[in-house]
């Protein structure tokens, strides 16, 4: 994949180049734990240099925890 990184490199096919990277990158992530991985694009900048990767891990029930873990970084409160 051709992917335009250089910082004057801002014409659309250039951004088009990185919006592409980031759309196979989350098709390519595979984690242990995490069910799924999508785009986010809420957190694209204009000229995608930065891009956002949303993930969703469901906990199972014989963990003794939520069924679903939480999509954000703040501090989870303690198991019970």
């Amino acid at each position: 994949m051709d992917v335009k990184t250089r910082p004057n490199q801002d014409k659309p096919a250039h951004i088009d180049s990185r919006r592409a990277y980031y759309n196979a990158l989350s098709k390519r992530i595979s984690i242990p734990g995490i069910d799924s991985v999508e785009r986010d694009t809420f957190f694209d900048d204009e000229k995608m240099r930065s891009a956002g990767i949303h993930r969703r891990a469901l906990l199972r029930a014989d963990t003794h925890v939520r069924r679903e873990a939480p999509n954000h970084l703040d501090q989870v409160p303690p198991f019970s």
